[in-house]
């Protein structure tokens, strides 16, 4: 081969060396060579930005914009592809894009929003685990994670709490003697800010408890436990269904009771509890393996009203019912039988017993069912409603009043024509009584002579001095009111 051939050869290898080497030595310029953010993401301390790496020694220019500014250029880097935009202010919303140094912008831009992290501090008081949060301005809440670095790399979520002026989050399920990782973000509208994280080991200490037994009662769920010897106090703690977060109820020093009952549960809800115990040894906490849980069903508050097919029974309703039963007992039984069933779906939550005897008092009491939680059988706690059944027609002859006496006891009076026939439930002050029945009489035989206002202050008088309110007064007008019409219409008395 001739030097011609080679020297040609020569210069067009050090053409193609020098163009293929010039953009890894940083030298070139050509706006057709670019690059493009691959990843944004909110980090500690800033936005942290990937860039598509082209070759080793490259710059890159980042730029930035705001929805009322248009872009500039924030940095060069130091052929770094990995930056963290450190002059971003709080809650402010970028667009970043990015060129090789000296070329133009890619136009593949991304856009977040900024939200700053916030720091933590962690510290263990009386068994509880309080991961304390300094405050990050104009942020909603915070969401609050943990993980046990010897179980594993993933987080667990244990709730949230409200961004206040000294926000703090406290962890009652921790374990002692256990190494966990904490993270907080802070949240806005829905984004979050970078998990910041927080490695603390706990101290050890006793996980004492008691057991607990849970039952449905009247304005709550009653928790009962055991005593335990040396206690010097019992916590009361309860979780939803669903949450990992513990809540402490109340903490009380022993009493002759051992029991509580907790009124703030929301019917139709399932509910965990679970009572952790103090002594002089130790701060005692339950293990989380032993709660005890409960479908917190509310007891219905029930009325009753005479029908002509017999005893009415209504009531309110019970959210996660699936079934009322309606239960009766009579004044010589000692306990309920049901007699009826009605659906939570049913038009009405009603129910009318038809086999009621006239002349007997009976007590009604409504229970809450749900069958399908658990596959077990949830029943709210009831209370009767004591009611003697007299069959009213609108044709009897028969005429009624309600009021109430000195003792805010019901009284309930049948009348028909005769005083003798007046029948008064077990609770009526027997004085009272005496007193109606006498005045029936009078006005029985003395109606065709007077004056109906006569007979309502006479009546107003007598009820002044038993101590009965006179609110009610009304109802006593109107069965004034029915005795004389039936006295007018039964007798022929000279007008």
């Amino acid at each position: 081969m001739n030097k011609k051939i080679l020297k040609l050869i020569s210069a067009i290898l050090v053409m193609v060396m020098i163009a293929t080497a010039a953009p890894l030595m940083g030298f070139a310029t050509d706006s057709g060579l670019n690059t493009k953010i691959t990843y944004i993401t909110n980090t500690l301390g800033g936005v942290k930005i990937d860039v598509e790496k082209l070759g080793e020694g490259v710059k890159y220019d980042i730029y930035r914009k705001t929805a009322d500014t248009d872009y500039e250029k924030i940095m060069t880097t130091d052929a770094k592809t990995t930056i963290i935009d450190k002059t971003a202010v709080n809650l402010t919303i970028y667009t970043y894009d990015v060129a090789v140094a000296g070329g133009e912008r890619s136009g593949l831009e991304k856009t977040i929003k900024y939200i700053q992290a916030p720091t933590l501090s962690v510290e263990c008081v009386d068994g509880n685990v309080i991961v304390h949060i300094n405050p990050v301005e104009g942020v909603d809440h915070y969401s609050v994670k943990r993980r046990d670095v010897a179980v594993s790399t993933l987080y667990n979520r244990l709730g949230e709490t409200e961004a206040t002026e000294d926000p703090y989050f406290v962890d009652t399920t921790a374990k002692g003697d256990t190494k966990y990782v904490y993270a907080v973000s802070a949240i806005h509208e829905g984004d979050n800010s970078y998990y910041t994280t927080y490695t603390f080991t706990t101290p050890a200490f006793s996980f004492l408890s008691t057991p607990v037994k849970l039952t449905n009662v009247d304005q709550g769920v009653k928790v009962a436990y055991d005593k335990v010897e040396g206690a010097k106090s019992y916590t009361v703690y309860r979780r939803e269904e669903g949450s990992n977060n513990w809540v402490e109820l109340t903490t009380f020093k022993p009493t002759s009771y051992f029991y509580f009952v907790d009124k703030s549960a929301v019917s139709g809800t399932i509910y965990y509890y679970s009572v952790g115990v103090t002594t002089n040894e130790s701060r005692a906490r339950y293990d989380a393996e032993t709660d005890t849980h409960i479908l917190y069903l509310a007891a219905p508050t029930v009325s009753l009203a005479y029908t002509d097919d017999g005893v009415e029974v209504r009531f309110t309703e019970s959210n996660g019912a699936e079934s009322y039963q309606i239960l009766r007992k009579a004044a010589n039984e000692t306990s309920y039988k049901a007699i009826g069933t009605v659906k939570a779906d049913s038009d009405s939550l009603s129910f009318i017993d038809k086999t009621a005897v006239i002349g007997e008092t009976y007590t009604y009491a409504v229970r809450v069912f749900n069958n399908t939680q658990f596959d077990a059988k949830y029943n709210s706690y009831f209370k009767g409603q004591n009611f003697e059944y007299a069959n009213f027609s609108e044709d009897a002859d028969i005429v009624t009043i309600d009021f109430v006496d000195a003792t805010d006891d019901v009284v309930a009076v049948e009348a028909i024509a005769e005083p003798d026939a007046i029948m008064l439930s077990s609770t009526a002050d027997e004085e009272i009584v005496d007193t109606v029945k006498d005045v029936v009489a009078d006005v029985t035989t003395e109606a065709a002579n007077v004056e109906l206002s006569q007979v309502l202050d006479f009546i107003t008088g007598i009820l002044a001095n038993l101590g009965v309110d006179t609110t009610i007064l009304e109802n006593v007008f109107n069965f004034i009111a029915q005795v004389v019409e039936f006295v007018n219409n039964t007798f022929s008395f000279a007008a």
